[in-house]
């Protein structure tokens, strides 16, 4: 078992949803948080940063840490998640007041969840940057560049609508 601290950060990490199930995207990494809503497997899966929970008794790293006061802490992980929200039997998407599917930060338990250890190993932190060294001295003919094009332009043509307009 692991030394861990309720809230601490682990590893930055690649993941994916089991494929055909749906997980609760929680507002913090313990059972009773509030649901943000629910999450499904991607194609390209996510990248998040795991966290030190609530223990959960459906998977072996639901309580692979403890703390130092003796409470035995589990792995979730944070990170932007696409939103659908349960009808019955169903999920639906959510979607914003632009009709563009919602995301929000929040957690899962590991549970139904494949992290990828190998790439998860390599995986930088965002605090660790490294801005590199310079390797000469900048000289005086050095200059940016920048054009506008007036003849650029966006366009676009509608080829079908569903139900919803």
């Amino acid at each position: 078992m692991q030394e861990a601290s309720f809230g601490s950060r682990i590893r930055n990490v690649e993941f994916n949803v089991e494929p055909e199930i749906y997980l609760k995207v929680l507002a913090e990494p313990r059972k009773g948080a509030e649901i943000l809503g629910y999450v499904k497997r991607v194609e390209g899966g996510y990248e998040g940063v795991e966290y030190w929970g609530e223990s959960y008794q459906e998977d072996e790293r639901g309580g692979e840490g403890r703390s130092v006061q003796g409470v035995v802490l589990g792995r979730w992980i944070k990170a932007p998640y696409p939103l659908w929200q349960k009808k019955g039997f169903n999920y639906e998407v959510v979607y914003d007041s632009e009709r563009i599917q919602e995301w929000r930060e929040g957690y899962i338990a590991e549970v139904g969840v494949m992290v990828d250890e190998d790439a998860s190993s390599y995986i930088e932190w965002d605090d660790d940057t490294d801005y590199g060294t310079v390797l000469g001295e900048a000289s005086g003919s050095a200059e940016i560049v920048t054009s506008v094009n007036p003849a650029a332009s966006i366009s676009a043509m509608v080829v079908g609508t569903d139900e919803n307009g």
